[in-house]
């Protein structure tokens, strides 16, 4: 068991900034993290040629070089501010009233003061006045930081005492009067999910500092990547896919953590970025807890959630009607109040937060083409209370009303959408762990600072926390906690010290002190949803699903369909399309393949995957020749995305299959009858080697007959003499005489790479956007010597080395996915899709030269920090590589 000085738990922002200064000062570090990326909200994902920032929409604290702000002070501290690039906002935000206003708030703060009053010129000296009161209490609110674990009291803080707990209506109501203004100041602070009415003044008053707002080129990932890079130069370790289960307390002091793998590790100390709550819940053994950490816990409410839509136009910003960077859109016409309507079901959604990184900075995303990102308030209760099998249709449900709503904003967005990515409050809660799926912690009222946000110690000895739990959410805030309390660590690593909190003199203690008596008296016990996270994350997204062989049947001569029933009773819900990953252990060696659900997603009790026998194949040959009824076999949550969009994709579509790639239509086509989609039309156009190679063939028949929206055509390469149907290739020509024009048509492909590159260019011929194609991702082709740009110099008998940094050398060659290189040898690296997609195998290039296809999308973090997807990537010289296990 390896043993460290100090154990951080979460590489979201606040963990990678307190690794970071820990390991600067001379500490051995260990740095977890449950996912196979570092960042938490501070990272990035891709969809098609698209890359979307996860949660940054503008970064507080960076400044200028004239006044520097709090966050570049700590990135210049710990060596990374020059390593990443700053792009400069122009906009606050937009206030856009629909149909009646259009109001740009400038970020400069003389820019900022001359607008609220020209609505106000009256009030022209009161709007300066409670600007300067609003950064005076934001200087306050920022050393807040500086004296976790020290000294809070009203000689320090004494706006923060006086004016502090009031809320920010009522502060803003002594020197504003005129509507527009107060909605100015106001509309920014809906992100908390707390009315002005009810705020504390103390948020409202920070949140408009005047600071400078930022965003990073190549996105917040570029900020983790740094923050990670740094640390190890510094001698810290960092294990991802590092889901810890356990923080280990002996005798009122943290010893260690356990993972979920069965690993352990010690220390004497533990910053855990994990959510507070969910920290004493479920990672330690509620005898090792204090009681008063769990009426503490009590006071605490979640926090705001949000419903996201992710979108990839091809378009620019300005041809889609987008001026401003980040806009309220408000819709009056609905609900009169905007912090209504959260349900997912709600009838009227009449705020949305809308963001086009493209704004300020033009090279986001490729030239020609802009992202979009919309927001929308949600209650987390009625997502988590739907039954699972209803999950993915609330989904586009939800979008729909969404769209529809902005519609009214931007009415060119939609016909350009190319690519689209859905978040919901599930989707927060799996991701960052948080009890409610809330992403800024806890609701931030001010009964909760005083029993929990402020105390960064936890009564157990050597823990300590820090990120959103902490004081606030948000980019600068988190950064700063990780600064904060791991510099309390290292002096209380020296002596220990009391924290002298002294709210006596706070305003309106009395009334407050009675609301934390009152909820610890009547709220809810949090312990009562112990492993709730983890039960409704495993509802959605099991990390492995326990399966038993129920049936194997013939399909064609070289295919069968497997039959997979879970032996708990239960699966999680699916999208036609979608694939599982399959893992085996055969000859000593633990591999796994991605394989389509060719089962229909209506039914609820298996899966079924269609196998074909492939030459030298090695998965494939085990279960189509030794795998047998009553076999058992684990494999992974549904996940990809070759999906059918009903909001992007219209109903006249063309799926364009070769051998195998039928299986993700059977899915879809089944979908489509058996919920009697009547208004869907589809000419599937499936090409084959021989007639006999048809998988599917009665079934497709029979659905042809009944399926009126359904054509099948069958199109074969080699056919025997009596054969009268299509022959040849899939030409632009064959397209033609099938599917008519291309018109409204939307196309899908899925098949063997040489499929791609000769009907790709067949579909450009007859005027189809190449980027509007939908392509399923593939395994790696046995010949990648074909593919194009592969260096001639390397052939099928390219022999080169692997060195795995602090292990072996291995022998491997050069036309092997080093993925597969590895795994011959023992070496297991993480994998789902095994296409260079999913990016769970991500591994840092040491040193040498990797080729990957052009269907293989990095994020551009990743290529500036040499990070690969070793499932896709081939050695094509000596190589050493830093595994991520």
């Amino acid at each position: 068991m390896q043993n460290f000085d100090s154990i951080v738990i979460g590489a979201g922002n606040g963990g990678l900034v307190g690794a970071l200064n820990l390991a600067k000062s001379g500490k051995k570090v260990l740095l977890l993290e449950k996912h196979n990326i570092p960042g938490g909200c501070g990272t990035t994902f891709i969809r098609g040629r698209y890359e979307f920032d996860v949660g940054l929409h503008t970064l507080w604290g960076i400044g200028t070089d004239e006044k520097k702000g709090h966050v570049r002070k700590i990135f210049e501290e710990l060596d990374v501010y020059d390593k990443i690039e700053f792009i400069r906002q122009d906009e606050l935000y937009t206030i856009n009233i629909l149909d009646k206003l259009e109001l740009p708030i400038p970020f400069y703060k003389d820019k900022f003061l001359a607008t609220l009053q020209s609505f106000s010129p009256e009030e022209k000296d009161n709007i300066i006045k409670f600007q300067e009161l609003n950064e005076a209490i934001a200087q306050e609110f920022y050393r807040l930081y500086d004296e976790l674990g020290g000294e809070i009291n009203s000689e320090n803080f004494p706006l923060i005492f006086e004016i502090g707990t009031r809320p920010a209506m009522e502060v803003m109501d002594e020197y504003i009067k005129n509507p527009i203004v107060k909605m100015i100041y106001s509309v920014y602070l809906g992100t908390l999910g707390i009315p002005p009415k009810i705020l504390p003044y103390l948020l409202f008053g920070f949140s408009y500092e005047m600071n400078t707002g930022h965003h990073v080129k190549g996105g917040a990932q570029s900020i983790s990547n740094a923050l990670v890079e740094e640390f190890e130069r510094c001698g810290g370790t960092v294990i991802y896919n590092a889901e810890v289960s356990r923080v280990e307390v002996e005798e009122n002091h943290v010893t260690g953590a356990s993972l979920s793998d069965g690993r352990s590790f010690k220390a004497e100390s533990i910053l855990c970025n994990a959510n507070k709550m969910r920290t004493y819940i479920d990672l330690i053994d509620e005898d090792k807890v204090p009681e008063e950490v769990f009426s503490d816990l009590k006071v605490s409410k979640p926090g705001i959630t949000t419903f996201g839509i992710y979108l990839g136009l091809n378009c620019s910003a300005e041809e889609a009607g987008l001026k401003h960077e980040i806009s309220f859109a408000i819709d009056r016409g609905g609900t009169k109040d905007p912090y209504g309507a959260k349900n997912y079901d709600a009838d009227n959604i009449n705020l949305a937060f809308v963001d086009c990184h493209n704004i300020d900075n033009p090279e986001y995303s490729e030239e020609g083409t802009c992202v979009l990102t919309v927001l929308v308030g949600q209650n987390f209760d009625s997502w988590v209370e739907m039954p699972p099998e209803s999950y993915h249709e609330n989904k586009f449900r939800l979008t729909g009303k969404t769209l529809e709503m902005i519609d009214k904003f931007y009415p060119n967005v939609r016909e350009h959408i190319e690519e689209m990515e859905i978040s919901t409050p599930l989707t927060h809660m799996r991701y960052l762990g948080t009890p409610g799926g809330e992403i800024y912690a806890g609701e931030s009222f001010l009964k909760d600072y005083i029993v929990n946000r402020f105390n960064v110690k936890s009564p157990i000895k050597g823990l300590y926390f820090c990120g959103a739990s902490i004081i606030l959410g948000g980019f600068n805030t988190t950064y700063m906690s990780g600064k904060a309390v791991s510099s309390l660590m290292l002096k209380e690593m020296e002596e220990e010290k009391s924290s002298a909190y002294n709210f006596d003199d706070l305003k309106g203690i009395d009334s407050i002190r009675e609301e934390i008596r009152v909820s610890k008296r009547l709220n809810e016990d949090h312990r009562s949803a112990r492993g709730t996270i983890k039960r409704v994350v495993n509802l959605y997204h099991p990390k492995k699903i326990e399966m038993k062989v129920s049936s194997v049947f013939s399909e064609s001569p070289g295919s069968k369909t497997v039959r997979l029933t879970p032996k708990g009773g239960y699966i999680p819900p699916f999208m036609a399309g979608q694939y599982i990953n399959v893992a085996v252990n055969l000859e000593g060696i633990i591999t796994s393949r991605a394989y389509t659900i060719s089962s229909s997603p209506n039914q609820r009790a298996y899966y079924e995957i269609t196998v074909r026998e492939k030459k030298d194949g090695f998965v494939s040959d085990y279960l189509l020749n030794e795998l047998k009824v009553g076999d058992s076999l684990e494999t992974s949550a549904p996940a990809g995305h070759f999906i059918y969009n009903p909001l992007i994709h219209g109903n006249n579509l063309v799926f364009i299959a070769g051998g195998s790639g039928i299986t993700p239509f059977m899915s879809m086509v089944r979908n489509f009858y058996e919920k009697n989609n009547e208004e869907v039309k589809i000419e599937l156009i499936y090409g084959c080697a021989q007639s006999h190679d048809i998988i599917f063939k009665k079934e497709l028949e029979e659905l042809q007959e009944k399926f009126e929206g359904f054509n099948m055509h069958l199109v074969i390469s080699e056919p025997a003499e009596d054969y009268e149907g299509h022959t040849g290739f899939i030409t632009s020509d064959l397209i033609t005489r099938i599917a008519g024009t291309i018109d409204d048509k939307r196309f899908f492909l899925c098949g063997p790479e040489e499929m791609y590159q000769f009907v790709v260019p067949e579909l450009v011929k007859l005027g189809v956007d190449k980027n509007m194609i939908r392509r399923e991702v593939q395994t790696p082709p046995a010949d990648p010597t074909k593919l194009p740009n592969w260096p001639k110099e390397v052939t099928a008998d390219t022999q080169v080395q692997i060195k795995v940094s602090g292990g072996s050398v291995i022998k491997v060659s050069a036309t092997e996915p080093i993925l597969n290189s590895l795994e011959k040898h023992s070496i297991i690296v993480p994998s789902e899709c095994r296409a260079g997609e999913c990016s769970l195998c991500r591994t840092k290039l040491i040193s040498g030269n990797v080729y990957y296809p052009d269907t293989v999308h990095l994020r551009k973090a990743d290529r500036a920090y040499n990070y690969i997807h070793p499932c896709a990537s081939y050695p094509v010289s000596d190589v050493e590589i830093k595994l991520q296990v």
